[in-house]
């Protein structure tokens, strides 16, 4: 809702839902801007609009020192600004529009540095995490979530500022890949204090907190401290890598303990970060189950739109964020973008989706690098399965992976590239590799 003013666009309410909470302003940032603007619009390709409304936050939330606040003054909403404006101008490259944000983007970037300084001589081990509050009551700490997003937005916007050429790019960068190192000793320590879980299989886990400096639980404090927004999305944000010891220690405690008693996906499903994790990890079925639970408890079935709190509490109809996480892990089971420049296609799609006679089509979406076009034929009953890529025209990605998962998970056997043979193919991972793609359409078939 526009209520006039001096320019088109610069009082905007931003309502999380019609349903609940605050009508008025844009009380939820980071709902806004990474849940609407980035997993909606910009995903989709509506870039305009998702520049208008991350121009809207900064020029209503944004203090004077650069910080972004919202509803319950949330940690995590400067650094997602800096997440959101990253991923539009990467999807976009509209430098018109990045420009326009810039120096509110740099701002929101200065208060995180400052932060970052702010703690550097601390005598624990949180030193150089940032203290913010995590939500409602919570008050100030080194929450997971906030470091989670810390990290993703001076680490997205470091590559935008390198892209461009600004003086700062290295900066950044710099902060980026230091602070990762302090989330890593922080948690790592956290985790050796902290007391062991039971996983259902009656085996122990290492439990990793959702605060640095607070080995235990806090689910008596507020329970999606531990659960929604909890620590796994060090691993979704990649603040923490996605193998090892944390990852797995955070993925089992979250499955086998956090998704019980309507926690988790079942009651927020916007903070949802494992199916983005076992994408990270490459376990496909891991994504489709996550992707399936999320259709079950995050939408309405007599509605059919998108809900908060399906079986616990009253349910709130139509937050869009839920939305928005939805389409992120389907568009990434589709195409994902790989931090080596790589592109992905159909790394997760289920098996049943290449049954003799179906197809995968995906027409002009964005990506890194361009609009991209492909659809994937399944004639298994004739022993192959083709896919035709249409590549982005605008630069061309250090390597293409394509995964073609038979529906009986069949090893395939031969590849040919637009009908010569190829060599470059896994049968164990299913996927079929060209380096350095040059050419704008590739017929891709795979035969079994």
């Amino acid at each position: 809702r526009r209520h006039g003013g001096a320019e088109a666009g610069v009082k905007i309410d931003l309502p999380y839902s019609n349903f609940a909470y605050d009508q008025n302003g844009i009380p939820w940032p980071v709902n806004q801007s990474v849940y609407v603007d980035y997993m909606i619009y910009d995903l989709r390709g509506y870039h305009a609009i998702a520049q208008e409304e991350l121009l809207a936050m900064f020029r209503e939330n944004q203090e004077p020192d650069g910080r972004v606040r919202g509803f319950a003054d949330w940690g995590v909403y400067t650094p997602s600004m800096l997440y959101a404006v990253s991923r539009n101008f990467a999807l976009s490259q509209d430098r018109a529009a990045l420009e326009s944000l810039l120096p509110y983007t740099l701002k929101a970037m200065d208060w995180c540095l400052q932060e970052i300084q702010r703690t550097a001589g601390r005598p624990d081990t949180a030193r150089g995490l940032v203290w913010a509050p995590l939500n409602d009551g919570t008050g100030e700490g080194a929450w997971a979530f906030t470091q989670a997003y810390i990290y993703a937005g001076l680490d997205a916007f470091g590559r935008v500022l390198n892209e461009i050429g600004h003086p700062r790019a290295a900066e950044c960068q710099a902060a980026a890949a230091g602070f990762r190192r302090s989330v890593d000793q922080a948690f790592g320590a956290a985790t050796m204090r902290s007391p062991l879980v039971q996983l259902r299989d009656h085996t122990w886990s290492p439990y990793v907190p959702c605060e640095a400096l607070t080995p235990r639980r806090l689910l008596e404090q507020w329970y999606a401290a531990d659960v929604d927004t909890g620590a796994t999305h060090l691993l979704r944000l990649e603040a923490l890598p996605s193998q090892g010891v944390l990852a797995d220690a955070l993925i089992n405690d979250h499955e086998d303990n956090l998704f019980l008693n309507g926690w988790g996906m079942a009651n927020e499903p916007v903070y949802n970060p494992l199916s983005t994790a076992y994408l990270l990890r490459d376990d496909p079925q891991a994504v489709i189950r996550g992707f399936y639970s999320f259709m079950a408890c995050g939408f309405s079935h007599r509605a059919l739109e998108p809900v908060e709190h399906r079986w616990y509490w009253g349910q709130y109809f139509g937050p869009p964020s839920t939305d928005g996480a939805w389409f992120d892990i389907y568009r990434h089971m589709l195409i994902r973008e790989m931090a080596d420049d790589a592109l992905f296609l159909a790394q997760a799609t289920p098996r049943k989706w290449l049954e003799n006679g179906k197809q995968i089509s995906v027409q002009n979406a964005p990506c890194y690098f361009g609009k991209l076009s492909f659809t994937i034929s399944s004639h298994v009953d004739e022993g192959r399965i083709q896919a035709d890529i249409t590549m982005p025209g605008s630069r061309p990605p250090r390597s293409l992976f394509l995964r073609l998962r038979h529906p009986q998970a069949k090893p395939i056997q031969s590849v040919t590239v637009n009908g010569a043979p190829w060599a470059d193919f896994n049968p164990e991972k299913e996927w079929i590799v060209i380096p350095n793609p040059d050419q704008r359409q590739y017929t891709v078939t795979a035969h079994y």
